[in-house]
């Protein structure tokens, strides 16, 4: 039929001269209106409200698709607000029903969230400054401070720069939010950063010494210390090695702190050939394993000297070039007397020529 209403029906049954009829009556009714309305997008939000139409009769919203579950505050209300816990495109059913026919329509909301805010990571920084590494989809962008030390202050470059730079003030651990906007979009992320206070190394001041002396090293700065090269130091891992090296030789040194930051420092240790030696005037080579040899401290590093030993009459005992402190008073294999002996110490490259005496005492 073409219009609802109350339609007879009648049947005529015909067999010769004989007919028959009956009659239906038939009522067809107009189902209620079911409008669901417009299909809609719902940006940066997981809420909508419904504004369907209701006829005759009474309604109910139902979810047929979606990739979440949704929630409708009240499903039998054409105006309704339904919340997802899910991003994405959703189907909803708007059902009519009178006291006999119902109705139904479909509406589709999208619920999307164009923006993904990605403010990039967070660091330890051996420094007062940082570099961010967010990146920007297709709404604007805007750094601030969320929280810091007290009286911490942050000085950003370009704050709308998804890549700017900070700088801080105090040391401490700093949180920065990269907060992502378009139109009525809202997104942000938060970024932690520590900034420790620059590793100021100190190696101390550079020094001199005698060749074949020792200086004591100090270092300050930090909590861990290497130093380099290793050639002439007690030990590399001390802030206050002994060093001891035959030239004149940078230490450098390498300072780090608890967060693993580290500062850079060095010192020059000057060798001076100044031919310092301390000649023992004494001996006693009685095989006590004290004194029995004459002893001059410093010589080994002076290869090129030539010693020589006389007696009081100036008759040449002993002489030999790079001396090694192993002379047991003895001429010709045969012990000298206990006496009073003089040697005579001569070096290339000084015109000093160093003397003294030597006294031999075997009683034991």
């Amino acid at each position: 039929v073409d219009s609802s209403g109350a339609y007879g029906y009648q049947w005529v049954e015909v067999n010769g001269a004989c007919s028959d009829t009956d009659t239906v009556v038939i009522s067809f009714f107009s189902p209620p209106l079911a409008d669901a309305g417009p299909s809609a997008n719902v940006l940066c939000d997981t809420s909508f409200t419904f504004a369907a139409v209701l006829g005759s009769g009474s309604g109910v919203w139902t979810q047929s698709l979606g990739p979440g579950v949704s929630t409708i505050a009240n499903s039998s209300s054409p105006n309704s607000v339904v919340t997802v816990n899910t991003m994405g495109l959703y189907v909803f059913l708007w059902t009519t029903t009178d006291s006999l026919c119902s109705n139904t329509d479909t509406m589709i909301v999208n619920f999307e969230d164009p923006l993904t805010t990605d403010g990039g990571s967070g660091s330890t920084e051996c420094d007062l400054d940082f570099t961010f590494g967010a990146s920007t989809t297709i709404g604007t962008g805007l750094w601030t401070q969320s929280s810091g030390p007290t009286g911490g202050t942050s000085i950003f470059a370009l704050s709308s720069d998804p890549t700017t730079s900070v700088t801080v003030i105090q040391p401490g651990s700093y949180v920065y939010t990269w907060t992502e906007t378009l139109g009525t979009c809202v997104d942000s992320e938060d970024v932690a950063v520590i900034f420790t206070a620059p590793v100021v190394a100190n190696a101390g001041r550079d020094t001199s010494i005698s060749l074949g002396n020792s200086v004591d090293l100090f270092a300050q700065g930090g909590t861990t210390y290497i130093w380099s090269p290793g050639i002439g130091l007690s030990d590399t891992l001390i802030p206050n090695p002994v060093a001891s090296p035959i030239v004149t030789t940078t230490y450098g040194l390498l300072v780090l702190d608890n967060s693993g930051c580290f500062g850079t420092d060095s010192v020059i240790v000057t060798v001076n050939q100044d031919f310092n030696f301390i000649v023992s005037n004494i001996m006693t080579p009685n095989g006590d394993g004290f004194n029995d040899t004459w002893y001059i401290d410093n010589i080994e590093f002076y290869p090129e000297c030539d010693v020589a030993i006389y007696n009081r009459y100036g008759n040449q005992l002993y002489s030999v070039k790079g001396y090694q402190n192993d002379w047991k008073g003895k001429h010709n294999g045969k012990d000298l007397p206990d006496g009073t002996y003089y040697y005579v110490l001569k070096c290339p490259g000084t015109t000093a020529i160093f003397k003294g005496g030597i006294t031999i005492f075997r009683r034991r």
